[in-house]
């Protein structure tokens, strides 16, 4: 599947659907709805090309646990036309250095905004 079906397919859903509930968390405590994730998703896209211009083709590494908020990101990344690095939390901080090095990576996503 293309980059740009996945995108298309989630906005397809933020447009039909945006109260129905997209993620549960695993414990089932949190839902997130497809309007909620598309606006996380859209705000860590503007702050991506706002950090990295309209250059494309980068590498940005997304040092987050798996969660909404990883996918978030890495729709994201993909919106802004970039790939993403999947960097584990539990990687020991040499691995991390190592990656961003050889990835020549400009900015990684550690964080929420």
């Amino acid at each position: 599947m293309e980059t740009k079906d996945c995108l298309n397919i989630i906005q397809s859903f933020v447009n039909t659907t945006p109260d129905k509930v997209m993620f549960v968390d695993e414990n089932g405590t949190r839902q997130t709805s497809y309007a909620e994730f598309w606006a996380l998703t859209q705000k860590i896209a503007a702050l991506v090309s706002q950090r990295l211009g309209r250059r494309e083709r980068l590498f940005v590494p997304i040092y987050l646990k798996d969660s909404m908020e990883y996918f978030a990101a890495e729709m994201a990344v993909w919106m802004t036309g970039n790939a993403t690095v999947h960097m584990g939390v539990s990687f020991p901080p040499e691995r991390v250095a190592y990656i961003m090095q050889h990835c020549e990576a400009e900015l990684m996503i550690d964080g929420l905004v």
